[in-house]
């Protein structure tokens, strides 16, 4: 068995599977934001500074989840 806590998890393919076997359906949203990726360790030096330059633009806020409305 492969470590989970290291090994590559490929959503692409098992969510290809699922709806190949008609179990889910997925809808496409467009994004023109960049997208951050942390697959290794080393990465999230990069992604740090790369949020913290969104954060001072205003990007971003200190609370990410402020605008979320509770029901």
């Amino acid at each position: 068995m492969k470590d989970p806590m290291t090994d590559e998890f490929l959503l692409p393919i098992f969510t290809n599977d699922l709806i190949h076997e008609d179990k889910v359906k997925v809808r496409v949203l467009e994004s023109h934001d960049r997208w951050f990726g942390i697959t290794f360790k080393e990465d999230l030096p990069q992604v740090l500074k790369d949020f913290r330059t969104l954060y001072d633009q205003g990007v971003y806020s200190q609370d990410l989840y402020s605008d979320i409305k509770h029901q």
